[in-house]
């Protein structure tokens, strides 16, 4: 005998895949942006589904406060994991997060090697404009390649710790393992 379906759930349901919609449409939004247009579910329907997609880990709030999906998975062991993940993040591209007029990031910051192992093995799209950048020498692809690490950069600034690896990688996470297995 098919099992009946609750109706509160399956309104989260739907309300979920409308937020998700949302979210991949427009870019990061704040829950209030996020409840435009979706007045036909209750506050409580709208928080479980955000809940929900939050749980699944396809959504994540900021520090800002806005929603945002999350386009590739990264798992840590735990909480700690992450914070190691999110640091070493935050020296590589330190320069651009703090953006000092007195010490603006150099064409040196853009050539960082363990930066470029993380493009490489993590942002392969953004790899490629350094790759023309430095095949060219033109100043244009020079400006293309340090948009998109400026965005990487504010992405990072929120909270979201680079993807790939590098070299330093793997010791900060084997460091860790040990650690994690020692408690």
């Amino acid at each position: 005998m098919p099992r009946k379906r609750n109706k509160p759930e399956l309104k989260s349901c739907v309300c979920a895949a409308n937020i998700f919609r949302k979210l991949k449409e427009n870019g990061p939004l704040t829950s209030h942006e996020l409840k435009r247009g979706l007045e036909k579910f209750s506050e409580k329907s709208f928080y479980r589904a955000l809940s929900c997609l939050k749980g699944l880990g396809l959504i994540r709030e900021r520090e800002d406060g806005k929603y945002e999906l999350i386009e590739r998975w990264q798992i840590f062991l735990d909480e700690e994991g992450y914070k190691i993940k999110l640091k070493h993040s935050k020296e590589l591209l330190r320069r651009f997060i703090e953006q000092s007029d007195l010490l603006p990031p150099s064409e040196s910051d853009l050539r960082n090697e363990y930066l470029l192992q993380h493009l490489k093995s993590g942002y392969p799209e953004i790899y490629s404009k350094y790759e023309k950048w430095q095949k060219n020498e033109e100043k244009m692809y020079y400006y293309i390649y340090k948009e998109e690490i400026e965005k990487l950069a504010l992405k990072v600034k929120h909270g979201e710790p680079l993807k790939g690896y590098c070299e330093l990688c793997p010791r900060v996470e084997i460091k860790k393992l040990a650690e994690h297995r020692e408690s």
